[in-house]
């Protein structure tokens, strides 16, 4: 059976940004972006994800960073 796993650690160390400050800018519980970097998360719901994604692709765009940040760079399908 397959899972998901979470990548989003990788990707805020690619934005030098912290859990917390993608947080507070998604304006997305804390507790919820721990959980994902910690791959300890059952579920999240989609218009949560697309503010995460969102707030990813800005802080890159602020960083003159590659701007297309999309659902792998949050969590990926492993079989």
């Amino acid at each position: 059976m397959g899972k998901i796993v979470f990548t989003l650690n990788k990707t805020l160390s690619k934005l030098d940004i912290t859990p917390n400050q993608l947080a507070v800018e998604a304006k997305v519980r804390p507790t919820t972006i721990y959980n994902m970097v910690k791959n300890d998360s059952s579920r999240i719901n989609t218009e949560t994800l697309v503010h995460i994604i969102d707030t990813l692709n800005r802080f890159a765009k602020e960083q003159g960073k590659r701007a297309d940040f999309d659902t792998t760079d949050v969590f990926i399908y492993r079989k």
